[in-house]
């Protein structure tokens, strides 16, 4: 399954055929992702149109899809957030394969905040 939003899925798609695999996406609920998908030449049976879990059903949405397409590999963006831990614990409960797309390194001299406490810690607030 790819879970890593609409920009490269075009892209990620052709890879995944290429390797002889068959293609399923899940992407967010918004105008710009649902247009790029669809272009995706991704079947539509093939693509979740979702917003993430969130609350006390953390990862019962990801893990429903998973078992109902019988995936056996996931390749998601190395967030270091809640999603990526989500898919990480989906993935080990599960035995799936997974495949984290690493993120780039920050520039010299600048600062990512990941969370919104991260950001308020450096901002000192």
């Amino acid at each position: 399954m790819l879970a890593i939003g609409s920009k490269y899925l075009s892209q990620a798609v052709i890879v995944v055929r290429n390797a002889g695999a068959i293609p399923f996406a899940r992407v967010l609920p918004r105008v710009a992702s649902l247009t790029k998908s669809l272009s995706s030449q991704l079947p539509e049976d093939h693509l979740a149109v979702v917003q993430p879990s969130d609350g006390v059903k953390l990862g019962l949405l990801e893990k429903a899809l998973c078992r109902k397409w019988s995936i056996d590999g996931v390749l998601c963006r190395q967030s270091g957030g809640l999603t990526q831990e989500i898919w990480q614990s989906i993935c080990s409960k599960e035995k799936i394969d997974l495949w984290m797309i690493a993120r780039p390194s920050s520039p010299s001299g600048i600062e990512i905040a990941n969370t919104l406490e991260a950001l308020f810690k450096c901002l000192e607030i």
